[in-house]
């Protein structure tokens, strides 16, 4: 009878320590979550403002006798490039070592800009990932 009160003894202390990991895991997956999720709202805010401050960088040159707009590639006396101004926005709240813009392009009167935002990762290094690389496109449209 001793041996079978001690077996269902071990059984229940695997079961409770088993219980207990899954649910430590699930903790630590639901932390991580909401942190990637903050860091993508954080991220997709500060493109967006990134695109807005890039959309007022414009110039309007004269190409084969049409005005053509244009993003202004350059810093000059007209003001800063497109590219300085986004990177600025980012500066500003704090998300350059975390989001970069990759590429910003003006399509008819909209400001399409891609970036990437790199969460580090917490419970993916267990799988060997440094970081968790999302990439992210916003849109801004120029002022009348």
């Amino acid at each position: 009878m001793k041996t079978h009160d001690r077996a269902r003894s071990n059984l229940d202390a695997v079961f409770v320590a088993l219980v207990t990991v899954a649910a430590v895991l699930l903790v630590a997956v639901s932390v991580e979550g909401a942190s990637i999720l903050l860091d993508l709202r954080a991220a997709e805010e500060g493109l967006q403002a990134a695109a807005a401050a890039a959309a007022l960088q414009v110039d309007t040159v004269s190409e084969n006798g049409y005005a053509v707009q244009r993003l202004r590639e350059a810093d000059g006396p007209n003001g800063p490039s497109a590219l300085t101004a986004a990177q600025l926005q980012l500066d500003a709240r704090g998300l350059s070592a975390r989001t970069e813009v990759e590429t910003i392009l003006l399509v008819d009167d909209v400001v399409v800009l891609n970036g990437t935002c790199h969460h580090p990762a917490l419970l993916g290094r267990v799988i060997g990932l440094e970081t968790y690389d999302f990439s992210l496109t916003v849109l801004a449209n120029l002022s009348p």
